[in-house]
């Protein structure tokens, strides 16, 4: 079929305001390739953690998670691929100013964040230097308005599981294909009659066992929950944002040992004298 597409001008976001390297540029003068994401963007992806609030939502930035373990599921962050090759491959995190570190970007309450901004060119990054080869992620976290004082609270309750666990065969198909392989490389079956008929009934559980390893020492689910409380407010004069959250992720693995607990408190005030 044919499809007739319009594109329309959208002046609003030319008047965006961008935060780039020491200020705040809007986007109509940006020359250089930035991209920017609000909070209300990242909290749509309701993750335990930040770096990975940010997987699939700025072009040019690739995002690669090797383990799932809690507390230890930081994504690697790479803006448009890898530019040194020696020490730190990484982007500069600069969170309200001041360089910090990705694991430190990684345990921030995503409620916390107002934007993320991506310097992803030498044109908007220039003015750090060489530590910004790879890129910066500037973070803006959130700050006080003037006004009554304003309370709210957040829960955010998750299930994980595995996307795909394989298939187990049972102890006596196993013993059986293993017999079956040896036989057809010309050799001597492992499992005799007598033993295969063992592992069949489970009469002796302690010499021919059939356990299921999985379902003994992982669960089917892993919960996890945040609690935000957030309190903002102020005049021209003071302003104060103050948060305070708590994190409990749990395992897959019964024993409850990998469970993380993480506590956040945060406060920005701002005071004109």
């Amino acid at each position: 079929r044919t499809l007739k597409i319009v594109l329309l001008e959208d002046t609003e976001a030319l008047d965006e305001v961008v935060v780039v390297g020491y200020g705040v540029q809007k986007k109509a003068n940006l020359t250089g390739a930035v991209a920017s994401i609000k909070s209300d963007e990242l909290l749509k992806a309701k993750s335990a953690n930040s770096t990975n609030t940010l997987v699939g939502q700025i072009p040019g930035l690739i995002s690669k998670q090797a383990k799932g373990e809690p507390g230890a599921d930081d994504a690697s962050l790479y803006i448009r691929g890898i530019a040194t090759f020696r020490g730190d491959t990484s982007p500069a995190f600069i969170i309200d100013g001041v360089e910090r570190s990705s694991a430190d970007f990684a345990r921030m309450d995503p409620n916390d964040i107002e934007s993320v901004n991506v310097l992803k060119d030498a044109a908007s990054t220039a003015v750090y230097g060489a530590r910004a080869a790879n890129g910066i992620i500037m973070v803006v976290t959130k700050q006080g308005k003037a006004g009554k004082m304003s309370i709210n609270y957040s829960f955010n309750y998750n299930l994980s599981q595995p996307t795909i666990m394989p298939d187990k065969l049972n102890s006596y198909d196993a013993a059986y294909y293993l017999n079956q392989g040896l036989a057809n490389d010309g050799m001597k079956e492992r499992f005799n009659a007598e033993e295969m008929e063992l592992f069949a009934n489970g009469s002796d559980p302690h010499h021919y066992p059939n356990v299921d390893w999985q379902k003994l020492a992982m669960n089917t689910f892993a919960p996890e929950q945040r609690h935000t409380l957030t309190v903002t407010g102020g005049s021209e004069k003071v302003k104060a944002y103050t948060s305070f959250s708590y994190y409990d992720q749990q395992s897959i693995y019964k024993n409850n040992t990998n469970n993380l607990q993480r506590y956040n408190y945060r406060t920005n005030l701002i005071a004109d004298f």
